[in-house]
């Protein structure tokens, strides 16, 4: 088992704060990367998981958050 964890992403998961645009700064801000993530960005890592290139991973975290994880 794998799991992909993500940082601030901007998706309508978000409800209300999905149009704020001064929270989606305030985590760009916050961000090494100086942006937050998209759906996009969380999809392709979820498909690299379960596709051929990662058919030997097991037990581990796939951090897709800009390096928010270490800053």
């Amino acid at each position: 088992m794998n799991a992909v964890v993500l940082g601030p992403t901007r998706t309508d998961n978000w409800g209300e704060l999905k149009n704020d645009d001064e929270v989606w700064k305030r985590f760009a801000e916050n961000n090494p990367m100086k942006r937050v993530g998209t759906a996009e960005e969380a999809a392709e890592a979820a498909m690299f998981m379960v596709n051929d290139p990662g058919r030997f991973i097991n037990g581990n975290f796939l951090f897709v958050d800009g390096g928010s994880n270490w800053k």
